[in-house]
């Protein structure tokens, strides 16, 4: 299909097609700044997949306060079950509840 699609457009649209995907990779995918955050995100699904992988209670409880408890189907593992609750979350949730879970909170 892309070799039709390649022979259907012109060399202009092809040609700025080939320059804009350079320079998001470039600029945009590869970047440092995305790289460093990406690799943060690695670490809080890491951190948090461990967590919920262990802890059966934490595992339901954040099930029912999502509202997916009932998904849960029984011929699927634990870590598939993990899966989908992180899968489910928002990055906002899933920083927030890794905030709460992990980081020391202020005391006063």
């Amino acid at each position: 299909m892309d070799g039709e699609l390649i022979l259907n457009m012109s060399t202009l649209v092809f040609d700025a097609m080939t320059e804009l995907r350079e320079f998001l990779y470039n600029n945009v995918y590869r970047a440092p700044k995305v790289h460093d955050e990406f690799v943060k995100a690695k670490k809080i699904i890491i951190e948090l997949y461990s967590y919920f992988l262990k802890n059966d209670d934490a595992l339901q409880t954040e099930l029912s306060k999502m509202g997916i408890s009932g998904c849960q189907n029984r011929n699927h593992s634990r870590a598939r079950t993990v899966c989908d609750l992180i899968a489910s979350m928002t990055d906002r949730y899933a920083m927030a509840l890794y905030q709460k879970l992990f980081l020391p909170s202020q005391l006063f």
